[in-house]
This record gives structure tokens, C-alpha cells and sequence, in this order.
């Protein structure tokens, strides 16, 4: 009868697992419990791995778990996938990703070399694969800043254990790090026309890298930065637009141009997505009149729901529009709140002022600084011959003052503890 017993909680507990779904278990995958021993999913790991063969969140999974028993290596599970799969890419593409797993990324010379094997196989079985010849073109694009980079002037913390306390120190680290391949700069640039071929998505990416090598090599194609460029895809902002582009930036080769055109484009269009559950405007290439003057606070918070004023001064009538987005448990946005105010000259002036002390229009379009959790503050200026943002996720006291003051105007109570 026990037997019985412990062998149903046993079979329930299978069909459980077997019964989920790829999103349900890579979900499962992704978070830990501080009491769970590292690595105790490894079944559903495995399980994963059999629904689907190339799935990045159960290759990762199981990857770190060999590595953490040392009982397997990340080498012997991508031979024995290769030869599973021979004539599929996704083998090299998953080894090239996880590479860290199996070489240190810290030896230059080895992690660029296999990356650059791997991929050149991969392009032998797909020569026209769009994934292949972006990592390529990426590989020797980083290639080729490498030596400018990495080499600056930084500080580092050194911590004193004895005395329990930390100071810091200046590296200078300028020529100790030097490009692995011969001229990967004309490689780059190979790479990135064929991925213009391939795609005319990859343009507006490739257009800052591209020109950055040109100035490097004393070369131009004569094509120049159009304010438009992306606006096609996303009509709120231009793919490049969260990138603080000083002048002649293109002569700037500390700069990782794909990166960060790379990180703009997923943040302006995560911005459209909500925007447009929003059903809001886009003001980048609105035309509005003389008199009128457009200001839009965008509020995404890490534990809250997605925020959105608008304030619009047309002529003697200044209105202001507020929007709520709800997640809810399926992550699915839609609208919960929409509504309008009628604001006065007094209020509109007030916040005009706060602007002006926090010297908006000469902020830059970005300063955020890395972390986990935390809140996006985006402020829109438009009128009739400007078009202004700035975004941070750290504010300063005007700026923050000004978009509290907005929130106020539309007369939504928010707790102390949720401004943040």
C-alpha cells in the first residue's frame, strides 16, 4: 500500500513535469529559490532539451550544472550535438554563444580563434544565413576596436581584507591589448555589406560601425546620417536615437557602435510597444502649429505598472492626458486607465519653470546607469521646429521634480516607496 502510494506521487510528479510547456519550463529555468540546491531542475533541464534540441535556456542550464559537478564539459556536449545534428547550424551557433562555458574569455587570442572556427563552419553549411554572417561581421568588428576599447585609463577597487577596507587604483592599460586578426576591419566591412545584402533591416544597425571603419581606413561611401533613418519601422524614435553621438563620433573608436545601436533599437521598441497599446501619437515627425507645444512623460517601473502623461498646450487650451497599461499574471498589456484634464495657465507655467531649472533642452539624450531593477523616466518636448528627449533611470532633482509635478497634475496618488 505504501509502495502504491510513494509510486503515485511519484507518477503524478512525472506527468507534472512532462505536462509543461517549453515557455513553462524555460520560466521554471530562469529563477532559483534561495533554499534549492543549485542545479535541481536539471530533469527539467533535460526535458526541455527533448522538446526542443537547440533551446538555449536548457543548454545553459545544463552546461552550468556539469560545470558546477565537474562531471562533463562543455566541449564533449557540443561535439556529441554537432555529430547529432551535422547539417544544422544552430550546434556552432549555441557553442559560439556559450563559449565562455568552455574557454576563458579572458585569453584574447583562443575565444576569438574558436569563435571564428565555429562560425566558418556554420557558413559553410548556410552561406546565406543572416545569423552566421552577423556574428561574423560582429567578431570582426570587436576585432578591430579591441586595441581602442579596452585600452583606457580606469580605476579599479582594490579590497584589503585585513583591514577590511577597499581603496582604489589607476590602470592604465594602453597597448596591452592588441586585435587577434590580420586587418579584421576589412573583414568587418565585408561582412557588413553582405548582411546588407541579405537584409535591409541590418542598415540602419550597420551605417555607425561602417562609417567608424571608414574614417579608420580614409575611405567614405558618401552616405551620411539621415535624421529619418529607421523612423520607417518605428515612427516614435529613430532606431540610433538613444545613442549619445558627440561630434565626429565617427572618429571615436573607443566606441562600440554596434552595441549600442543594438541596445537603442530594443529600448525604442520596447517604447513603441507600449506606446501604441497606449494609443499614442508619434510626436518625432508630428507638424504642429506655431503656438503649440508638446510634452510627454513615459514612466516604465520595474514592479508597477507603465505610466503616460501628455501635456498639450494648443494655442489657450492646455490639456493633459493620462494612460495606465495593466500586465496582469499572462504579461499581456492593454489599457486600464485613460483620461483628460483640463490644466491652467498657472499649473502650465509652474512646470515650464521646473523644466527650465533642470536645463532640459541642453540634457543629452541618455543617461542611465546599469542595474536590475529600478524605473525609466522618459521625458518628450515637441513644438513646431524641435523635437527633444531625455531618458534616465537615475534622476536628477529638477527633472524629477518636473515629472513628479505632471503625475500630480493628473491627480493619480502614487506612494512615497513606489516613486522610484
Amino acid at each position: 500500500m505504501i509502495f502504491c502510494f510513494i509510486l503515485m506521487i511519484f507518477s503524478t510528479s512525472i506527468f507534472s513535469i512532462y505536462g509543461q510547456t517549453i515557455n513553462e519550463l524555460e520560466y521554471d529555468l530562469s529563477w532559483s529559490h534561495s533554499s534549492e540546491e543549485r542545479g535541481a531542475k536539471i530533469d527539467k533541464a533535460r526535458l526541455l532539451l527533448e522538446k526542443d534540441s537547440f533551446n538555449y535556456s536548457a543548454i545553459y542550464y545544463i552546461l552550468r550544472y556539469y560545470d558546477d559537478r565537474k562531471i562533463d564539459s562543455a566541449s564533449v556536449f557540443f561535439n556529441n550535438l554537432i555529430k547529432k545534428f551535422p547539417d544544422k547550424i544552430e550546434p556552432y551557433l549555441l557553442r559560439v554563444d556559450l563559449l565562455h562555458l568552455e574557454v576563458d574569455y579572458l585569453n584574447d587570442s583562443l575565444y576569438t580563434t574558436k569563435k571564428l572556427e565555429y562560425l566558418n563552419k556554420a557558413l559553410e553549411i548556410d552561406n546565406n544565413s543572416r545569423d552566421v554572417v552577423y556574428r561574423l561581421a560582429s567578431l570582426f568588428y570587436r576585432d578591430f576596436i579591441r586595441p581602442y576599447f579596452y585600452n583606457s585609463i580606469r580605476e579599479i577597487e582594490v579590497v584589503n581584507f585585513e583591514h577590511k577596507d577597499s581603496t582604489y587604483i589607476t590602470i592604465d592599460t594602453v597597448g596591452k591589448r592588441k586585435s587577434v586578426i590580420i586587418h579584421p576591419e576589412d573583414s568587418a566591412l565585408l561582412y557588413f555589406h553582405k548582411l546588407e545584402d541579405l537584409s535591409e533591416r541590418y542598415r540602419d544597425f550597420l551605417f555607425f560601425p561602417t562609417k567608424q571603419i571608414e574614417a579608420f581606413k580614409k575611405v567614405s561611401t558618401g552616405k551620411k546620417l539621415d535624421s529619418l533613418m529607421g523612423i520607417s519601422e518605428n515612427c516614435y524614435f529613430p532606431s540610433w536615437y538613444f545613442v549619445n553621438l558627440p561630434d565626429k563620433w565617427e572618429y571615436n573608436l573607443s566606441a562600440d557602435y554596434l552595441s549600442q545601436i543594438e541596445s537603442s533599437y530594443d529600448y525604442v521598441e520596447y517604447i513603441k510597444s507600449r506606446l501604441e497599446i497606449m494609443n499614442e501619437p508619434c510626436l518625432y515627425q508630428m507638424v504642429i502649429k506655431d503656438s503649440a507645444e508638446i510634452y510627454r512623460f513615459t514612466w516604465f517601473r520595474s514592479f508597477h505598472n507603465p505610466v503616460c502623461i501628455r501635456l498639450e498646450k494648443r494655442g489657450d487650451i492646455i490639456q493633459l492626458f493620462y494612460k495606465e497599461i495593466g500586465l496582469g499574471e499572462s504579461d499581456e498589456a492593454k489599457l486600464i486607465v485613460s483620461k483628460k484634464i483640463v490644466v491652467s495657465i498657472s499649473e502650465w507655467s509652474s512646470f515650464i519653470e521646473l523644466l527650465n531649472k533642470a536645463e532640459f533642452d541642453n540634457l543629452p539624450k541618455r543617461i542611465n546607469t546599469p542595474m536590475c531593477d529600478g524605473a525609466s523616466w522618459i521625458l518628450e518636448k515637441k513644438t513646431n521646429n524641435q523635437f527633444k528627449v531625455f531618458e534616465t533611470n537615475i534622476p536628477k532633482s529638477f527633472f524629477k521634480e518636473a515629472c513628479l509635478f505632471l503625475i500630480s497634475l493628473s491627480k493619480i496618488e502614487i506612494n512615497e516607496g513606489d516613486i522610484y
